[in-house]
């Protein structure tokens, strides 16, 4: 009874954790300073706040972003169709990729929705076996840090002190690479983030953890 009992609870927080509210964000209290309180369009430059034209009036009038955003307010499952549609016209995945890679840089939240509802579909695309090509061509498609990035030489020393711009005090799941052997494609520098972004990705849509509290 006693094992029976234990399985039970952890099916029950396995279910809880498997089924995070994207919409929500992590813990406030958390957050360095700088980002516990933005408004106006700074909030709409955070991807990691931004919920886009989520925000319903009201919102958009106590956090000065009346006229940042186009006038209709649409929910996720809304903004979800259309992203998908675009999906939908590109014929290569790695042009899919870069779909979603931009909606990842601008709205977290909604790139996170899409692929939770979807995750099926889109694994595939934000994982393996499309991130191997993606990663090959990182430097070209970087449109915004969604990572971290140490340098063993220009942070040589200075790793703790770096690592403290990270903008979550509490991080409960960190993804590392150094860049190398990659899927077997060979050392590929700083191009390997592409693998610790899509691993982050699926951890946070497919086990639960909350995006803001990833690393």
């Amino acid at each position: 009874m006693a094992v029976a009992a234990v399985e039970g609870k952890l099916r029950e927080l396995v279910h809880v954790q498997s089924t995070p509210d994207v919409t929500k964000p992590g813990r406030e209290s958390t957050r360095k300073p700088e980002v516990q309180h933005l408004t106006g369009a700074p909030l709409l430059w955070c991807p990691g706040l931004n919920l886009g034209q989520l925000y319903n009036n009201e919102q958009r009038k106590q956090l000065g972003i009346e006229g940042l955003l186009p006038p209709s307010v649409e929910t996720l499952d809304l903004q979800a169709e259309r992203i998908m549609r675009h999906l939908e016209m590109e014929e290569e995945d790695l042009s899919k990729y870069f779909v979603l890679a931009e909606v990842a840089s601008h709205n977290q939240t909604l790139f996170y929705h899409v692929v939770m509802t979807y995750l099926t579909k889109l694994a595939p695309i934000v994982y393996t076996p499309v991130v191997g090509e993606a990663c090959t061509q990182f430097d070209k498609i970087y449109s915004a840090p969604l990572g971290f990035y140490l340098s063993s030489w220009e942070h040589r020393g200075r790793f703790k002190d770096i690592l403290c711009n990270w903008p979550s005090k509490i991080v409960q799941i960190v993804v590392v690479t150094d860049g190398g052997r990659i899927l077997g494609l060979g050392d590929l520098g700083t191009n390997g983030i592409g693998i610790s972004i899509g691993k982050v990705q699926l951890y946070v849509a497919g086990a639960g953890f909350h995006p803001e509290h990833s690393m």
